[in-house]
């Protein structure tokens, strides 16, 4: 099996924590919009979503969590015939729950700076 991979996981997650650090560091508290009892379903539906996606993820390939350089076959059943990639799906629902929770300009630019990392 070839490696196709344009960066490793672990430089990944160091470019997404760097970035959402300097939008912490430059970016202003702005308040983008009232926080309401929606937005607070909202985020615990992220939360939930997160849990469902990471619990189900590990149960089906439990390689996946420690190391994907270990990974030798392609995954199609449980969580992964419906989501390639369900624990980065997760963390940007979790992500995205995050910012509608805290609705901070910062947080919005570290939760865009994330997702374009990711995809």
């Amino acid at each position: 099996m070839t490696k196709n991979k344009l960066i490793s996981p672990s430089l990944m997650w160091l470019i997404v924590i760097i970035g959402a650090i300097l939008s912490f560091v430059f970016v202003g508290q702005q308040v983008l919009f009232e926080r309401t009892v929606i937005n607070n379903i909202i985020s615990i539906i992220a939360i939930i979503y997160w849990l469902y996606f990471f619990i189900s993820a590990w149960h089906v390939h439990k390689q996946a969590l420690k190391n994907a350089d270990k990974i030798t076959k392609l995954v199609n059943k449980g969580i992964y015939s419906h989501v390639r990639h369900p624990m980065y799906s997760g963390d940007l629902i979790l992500a995205w729950g995050f910012f509608i929770f805290f609705p901070y300009l910062k947080i919005l630019v570290g939760v865009l700076w994330m997702t374009s990392v990711l995809l």
